[in-house]
């Protein structure tokens, strides 16, 4: 069995639990109660309902010694469209250092100097792309290199904490993996051609599970 103290609301998993209607049966996870969780029991949809007693049933609540983790659903690889929200460029108020931001991707191009001249002149760029543009020409503040991962880190939770209908819309796309897939060769913050080291998609991953240990609570 998978160990139960790793399982969080929306995890896909699969029931073992021989002589009862569900057993064999795949579903997912809803958030517990403070009595499911004293009696170490988790309430589920399952992904095919199970005749109980002559009436079909989505909805059990089974003991956590008898889960198992389901395959995964397929990774999300684009960052546009229905997912455009887990882009930089997504609109989302972000306060750093007392100012506000459009977008992730302003703040976080502004935040490569400590001139506020230069915090200035990239906050008030009309796009985001306009804003990467203008912060790929700055002098980049000392250790920097060393800074940007807790950087884009702080951004995103402000984004996702922070707005509730962005909060929702990342919770909903557990258990899936996010991948920054991309045609412009950024194998730091995404992948391509299949190579990159996927931060962007790491950390929104690593905010989402903050959230959602949270709600589990």
């Amino acid at each position: 069995m998978t160990d139960t103290a790793s399982w969080l609301p929306g995890d896909r998993v699969k029931i073992v639990q021989e002589d009862t209607p569900w057993d064999g049966h795949t579903g997912v996870l809803a958030r517990r109660t403070f009595h499911h969780r004293q009696t170490a029991m988790w309430p589920l949809t399952l992904d095919e309902p199970a005749e109980v007693c002559g009436v079909a049933t989505k909805q059990v609540l089974v003991p956590e010694s008898v889960l198992e983790g389901a395959e995964p659903p397929p990774p999300i690889v684009m960052f546009r469209g229905e997912h455009k929200f887990l882009s930089n460029f997504a609109a989302s108020v972000i306060d750093f250092d007392g100012a506000f931001y459009p977008t992730v991707e302003h703040a976080y191009q502004a935040a490569k100097t400590v001139d506020a001249h230069m915090r200035e002149w990239v906050r008030t760029a009309s796009s985001p792309a306009e804003a990467k543009r203008r912060g790929q020409g700055l002098t980049f503040r000392e250790g920097w290199n060393d800074l940007r991962l807790s950087v884009m880190e702080d951004f995103l939770r402000q984004k996702f904490t922070r707005h509730p209908d962005l909060r929702r819309k990342l919770i909903q796309t557990h258990p899936r993996d996010l991948r920054e897939e991309n045609t412009w060769g950024d194998t730091f913050w995404g992948i391509t051609n299949g190579n990159g080291e996927n931060y962007l998609g790491k950390l929104l991953m690593a905010v989402r599970t903050e959230i959602l240990r949270e709600a589990a609570v």
